[in-house]
């Protein structure tokens, strides 16, 4: 199930300093799916390891954004864009992005840019007194002034993108190592730049490429195109993975895309499955749910230990108020995922909406095992919250609510909701406890 929410992250000021803005806004939408975020972390448990990392301190986050675009900020946090998993021609692409970010958290350029703003700040802080200093002793005032300073710090700006681009470099030597030694063709690192390259030209023409934060992507590509003649590496290419690349692209396609386009690019002719899947999609859009469900039901046939299939029939019929074909299809997704946060999300969220008592105190269950996996699932405590305020118990409906708010970083709605909470929780119980942790936290 392709699901979405926003965030508030805030990158660094510097990355205003550097571009004129950031490469996230405050209300950029986060996609969960279960099925792409597993992939992916298969496709990265190698790289990571042969980074050094380890794959629980990471997070890979995807942004629904029609740009091309991964990058990393503070706390381990890989971003990938949408569009850069539709371009992308096939999982090594994918592979070697992963990797070249991974190269940037191993090689702390994070920290150490930060460290290099720091000190280019303090300069520029001194050229505005400089063009201040100028701007008496010529006379020329305020627009003096302002050129002097404007230049300083125009070269400070430039001495940075030059730091930047040491790192960019670094991160492409250190992905090739790892992509070598995770067993994954680097080719992909090729295919994708190639790609970049094509794409730039288009956009922006001809770059000065003194005011780049990356080195020219043609400049890239020759040094990766270099070090694959001199290696010559030819890993396996996995056909498993690929296979499961293109369903998961077709899904987001499907979902992202118009209709029209979706059946433009899969024209089920060849009953591949990311055909079946996109169009089954393109059903479920249109509200011909039945068709959709038939769809889906001819691919579960095919393929009946898979739990992604369940799962998207029990988002259709859920979204089209079949609660109860909603379940069946969840449990079974479920059952073969036991273990997977956001489909006892999903199961319980249909459970919650049948109104029914014994359905929600089922739904509690499944909940809080989800909370359990994933305690940074904000829609989680959300439904917690109404499950519980549902059968009457205030107290954790409101605690749950606070948690949720303290994931949204609302310390103020979150301090209310606990101060609440304490008062109908019982005395010693773990809930009261948290809840005055959070009180805390508030403050």
């Amino acid at each position: 199930m392709l699901r979405s929410a926003k965030i508030s992250y805030l990158l660094l000021y510097f990355l205003f300093f550097l571009f004129g803005h950031s490469p996230i806004s405050n209300s950029e939408i986060i996609i969960r799916d279960v099925e792409t975020e597993n992939f992916i972390a298969k496709l990265t448990k190698p790289i990571f390891r042969a980074a050094n990392l380890e794959q629980e301190s990471v997070s890979i986050i995807i942004l629904k954004n029609k740009e091309i675009n991964a990058f990393v900020t503070g706390g381990q946090n890989i971003f990938l864009t949408t569009e850069t998993l539709l371009q992308a021609k096939d999982y090594t692409e994918i592979a070697a992005i992963i990797a070249h970010e991974s190269g940037h958290i191993a090689g702390g350029h994070l920290a150490k840019l930060r460290e290099k703003i720091e000190r280019e700040s303090k300069k520029a802080h001194f050229a505005n007194l400089i063009g201040a200093g100028v701007g008496i002793i010529t006379g020329g005032g305020v627009k003096a002034a302002q050129g002097v300073a404007g230049g300083i710090q125009e070269a400070i700006r430039r001495n940075i993108m030059a730091f930047t681009r040491s790192h960019e470099g670094a991160a492409d030597q250190a992905a090739l190592k790892y992509l070598e030694t995770a067993k994954i063709p680097a080719q992909g690192y090729e295919s994708f730049l190639t790609t970049l390259m094509k794409r730039e030209r288009i956009r922006t023409g001809n770059v000065n490429p003194f005011i780049q934060t990356h080195p020219l992507t043609k400049d890239r590509l020759e040094n990766i195109s270099n070090y694959l003649k001199n290696r010559k590496t030819n890993q396996n290419f996995n056909k498993g993975l690929q296979d499961q690349f293109l369903a998961i692209q077709a899904k987001l396609y499907a979902f992202l895309k118009s209709s029209d386009q979706t059946t433009r690019k899969y024209p089920n002719k060849n009953q591949q499955l990311e055909d079946q899947l996109a169009n089954a999609i393109v059903n479920y859009k249109k509200g011909r749910i039945k068709k959709a469900v038939l769809a889906m039901d001819q691919l579960i046939v095919n393929s009946p230990n898979n739990p992604y299939l369940f799962e998207l029939k029990g988002q259709m019929l859920f979204e089209n108020g079949k609660l109860w074909d909603s379940i069946e299809a969840y449990e079974q997704a479920v059952k073969l995922l036991p273990n997977e946060a956001l489909l006892l999300m999903a199961l319980s969220q249909a459970r919650i909406a049948t109104n029914e008592k014994e359905n929600i105190v089922q739904a509690l269950k499944e909940l809080s095992r989800s909370v359990n996996i994933d305690s940074k699932n904000i829609t989680a405590w959300y439904l917690l919250s109404i499950a519980y305020n549902k059968i009457g118990h205030q107290g954790l409906s409101l605690l749950s609510a606070a948690e949720k708010f303290i994931l949204l970083g609302d310390y103020k709605t979150a301090k209310n909701y606990a101060k609440r909470a304490k008062k109908a929780l019982p005395s010693n119980s773990s809930g009261k406890l948290r809840a005055e942790d959070i009180l805390i936290l508030g403050e």
